[in-house]
């Protein structure tokens, strides 16, 4: 987080990736969250997933989440869904939740 981002709920979260050569992380690409709480991998067949659980843009908790998908060397929007409506079915962002979830938001 910046200084400028200060307290600010809408940052951009940086994805990392494993360099072999120089043995270390680096950053790869930054996707914007507003209040994230629960991030995901998980694959489907050949496909790989990232879904990010935004939960607080600063004023309201009426928030997309986002499911993005890797092509080409980085995570690309796939979907976007309120949170909100899934906390209404009883349903809460904490690890394993979005295996629990696949299915439905790979269908819509």
């Amino acid at each position: 987080m910046t200084a400028e981002q200060g307290d600010n709920h809408n940052i951009d979260s940086v994805i990392y990736k494993w360099n072999p050569s120089a043995q270390r992380f680096e950053p790869h690409q930054s996707i914007a969250t507003s209040g994230a709480y629960d991030w995901e991998f998980f694959t489907v067949g050949p496909y790989s997933f990232l879904v990010v659980a935004n939960t607080f843009n600063g004023t309201s908790t009426r928030v997309h989440s986002h499911l993005y998908i890797w092509l080409v060397g980085s995570f690309r929007l796939f979907q976007s869904f309120l949170l909100l409506s899934l906390l209404l079915l009883g349903l809460q962002p904490r690890p394993g939740v979005w295996q629990a979830l696949r299915p439905a938001l790979l269908s819509d």
